[in-house]
């Protein structure tokens, strides 16, 4: 404690010098409370739709749908757009 008396001795600050710079800080307007538990809930709500993610298995309909894309993936699908797209390039040039 005597360390950080002579450190601070040079400030000569009064006993009450805490509640002097409390005074200074203004207090929370109504809205401001609001905002910041606002937030606080924001923050509860991500945090339980990430678990939700990671922790929740998969339903039935959701691995069917999976399935389904998995398997259109690996097929090759013709895409008769790209032809018609060249062949009308061919005539403006």
């Amino acid at each position: 404690m005597d360390d950080q008396d002579d450190v601070l001795g040079y400030l000569k600050l009064d006993p009450d010098h805490h509640e002097k710079i409390a005074a200074l800080i203004p207090k929370e307007a109504w809205y401001e409370q609001m905002i910041r538990y606002g937030l606080y809930v924001g923050a509860v709500f991500q945090l339980v739709c990430i678990l939700a993610v990671i922790l929740l298995p998969a339903s039935e309909q959701e691995k069917e749908v999976e399935d389904g894309e998995k398997s259109r993936a690996s097929s090759p699908v013709s895409q008769p757009g790209r032809k018609q797209k060249k062949k009308t390039k061919k005539k403006m040039a």
